[in-house]
């Protein structure tokens, strides 16, 4: 396929995610008004933080492929630190429960629409990063820094949902994350349980990419 051709195929991805964004704000919507309540408006956040990776994963590709080193580990840097926030909304799921006033079933919908958004957001964002990537440094090295940083995500999601923390404490609060990190080190059950779902993601989201990769390659991106 064409470089025009591929490039408006991910445009028109871009804008189904947007639909489909659409679709998931509507089930809340729907829910907040049927009920009075905004118990899961924290969710409507999350969506939106989901898709800083791919507005930047955009950046990288379109705007600093030929820029300077500096400006393109910069935007890198910046791309890996929201990464997390597009499959963390996988893990809002833990706030599912039966509501007497709402039936279970259209929970289940609407999280399922919001964990499905934050999975093609951060597997688009991803595929445009490698992209970058492949045109900026060795293969080899593509595909090491792609896996090392679907790792690292899946770390900063324990750090989200666990520690409690968000991307930005790292610079503004870098002596209590240090202090709470050690913390989890320093505690054997806490550390297993970190490493336990920090490569059970990994595992996940590795093979859930390789598959979204697979799709890509038999519609012949």
């Amino acid at each position: 396929m064409s470089l025009k051709k591929k490039n408006n195929f991910l445009n028109q991805l871009i804008i189904s995610l947007l639909i489909s964004s659409g679709i998931s704000l509507i089930f809340l919507a729907g829910r907040m008004i049927f009920i009075t309540d905004w118990a899961f408006n924290f969710v409507a956040w999350n969506l939106i933080l989901a898709w800083v990776p791919l507005l930047l994963a955009y950046w990288l590709k379109f705007n600093l492929v030929k820029k300077s080193v500096y400006y393109q580990a910069g935007g890198f840097l910046l791309w890996l630190f929201f990464l997390p926030n597009a499959p963390y909304l996988i893990t809002d799921f833990i706030h599912l429960t039966a509501w007497y006033r709402v039936p279970l079933w259209y929970d289940i919908i609407l999280f399922t629409s919001f964990a499905w958004n934050g999975l093609i957001l951060g597997f688009v964002s991803i595929f445009l990063t490698e992209e970058f990537l492949k045109k900026t440094t060795t293969l080899k090295k593509a595909n090491f820094l792609i896996n090392f940083s679907l790792f690292l995500s899946c770390f900063g999601i324990y750090f989200g949902r666990y520690m409690r923390h968000n991307s930005w404490d790292i610079l503004s609060q870098p002596i209590l994350v240090a202090g709470d990190l050690a913390n989890v080190i320093l505690e054997k059950n806490s550390l297993l349980n970190m490493a336990g779902m920090t490569f059970t993601w990994f595992l996940f989201l590795w093979g859930g990419y390789k598959l979204f990769c697979l799709l890509l390659v038999g519609k012949k991106i």
